[in-house]
């Protein structure tokens, strides 16, 4: 699959100058250590602590042809921990490439139009928006991705259109087998292995102001067990005006087996202030300093596991999208995370 990708972006460029082409490429690297705290629950924990990198490369090609027809497909490598480094930094590292998009449009204007492919399920602020200048901080929204995947993707048929200060996606999913995401409460797996379907709303009525809310079902039907039903319910808002900027979020999921249910839940908030204009007149870039809480409740052996963490730190763009990030953070250690990521829109 990765060779079936990899020739879509060469012939989409090939054939450039018979339409529009553009593209999209993201990288994001980030690096976080204990340098001081409580001691960690194990020497594992505290080996990774010392050392939990992640990095993260994306290029997304789309061609738009004539008559509302267009085609994109994107390409990922991605090496890190398997767990939530921000969370628990343990697990072995792994480098995963991956088709993260593949698919085909018609735009039958702007208030209608379907894709079929490999398309993103965007439930939640994070799968709604996740490149490095989107989300303040070191990490992607942490509570959302312990519930749910992160750059979640799947195969299926999308409706979505604009009309006026409203947007939409409904979506259908065909079954998949493939086990990506096995360390989130939800693993992709079990969404990915009946049908589903999803569906999300968001309102730009205010100036700045964003509002959304998304929803998501499936199936799953595992061999010898009793059927599993899965349900996801999210809301997240976006706020950027002048020299302030916020973000928050939160997620619900439910799953159901054999008459017994279990829910989790996880949300985040962010606000960052532009500083850089009371230091430098001109020329300065944007110097966001920012505070952020994430939190994630999620059931486990008869109990339930919740982590908090708070954080503060800086993120500066020297110029427009690309982001020098350092935070200080606190969730049953204190760590310090610093990141660099960019993210180039090209196009002709």
């Amino acid at each position: 699959m990765q060779k079936i990708a990899t020739t879509i972006l060469f012939a989409m460029a090939a054939i450039s100058a018979m339409g529009q082409l553009s593209a999209v490429a993201h990288f994001e690297s980030s690096y976080s250590a204990k340098p001081w705290g409580r001691p960690l629950e194990s020497e594992d924990q505290a080996r990774h602590l010392r050392g939990a990198d992640l990095s993260h490369i994306a290029v997304e090609v789309d061609y738009a042809f004539a008559r509302g027809w267009s085609a994109a497909a994107e390409l990922q490598v991605e090496h890190g921990l398997g767990a939530v480094p921000a969370i628990d930094p343990i697990g072995s590292r792994q480098t995963n490439v991956s088709i993260e998009q593949m698919w085909i449009r018609k735009d039958f204007g702007t208030a209608f139009g379907l894709t079929l492919g490999k398309v993103g399920v965007t439930i939640g602020g994070l799968n709604f928006a996740d490149l490095p200048d989107d989300y303040l901080g070191v990490y992607a929204p942490i509570g959302e991705s312990a519930v749910v995947p992160g750059g979640w993707h799947r195969y299926g048929l999308m409706a979505s259109g604009e009309l006026t200060h409203w947007s939409y996606e409904a979506a259908v999913y065909v079954p998949l087998t493939s086990a990506q995401y096995s360390g989130m409460w939800l693993a992709e797996n079990e969404l990915n292995a009946r049908l589903g379907a999803a569906a999300r709303i968001d309102n730009y009525s205010i100036d700045g102001l964003h509002l959304g809310a998304s929803g998501f079902w499936g199936q799953y039907h595992p061999d010898g067990a009793a059927p599993l039903t899965v349900g996801v319910a999210a809301v997240d808002a976006d706020y950027t005006r002048g020299r302030l900027r916020g973000r928050a979020g939160a997620v619900y999921g439910h799953r159901r087996a054999g008459g017994r249910g279990a829910n989790a839940i996880g949300g985040d908030m962010e606000l960052g202030v532009d500083i850089m204009p009371a230091m430098v007149a001109d020329n300065g870039g944007e110097l966001f300093v920012f505070g952020r809480y994430d939190a994630f409740s999620l059931p486990a052996d008869g109990a339930r596991t919740v982590r908090h963490r708070l954080s503060a730190g800086a993120d500066w763009f020297p110029i427009p999208h690309l982001v020098i990030k350092a935070e200080w953070a606190w969730c049953r250690a204190s760590t310090i995370g610093i990141a660099i990521g960019y993210v180039g829109h090209f196009g002709r």
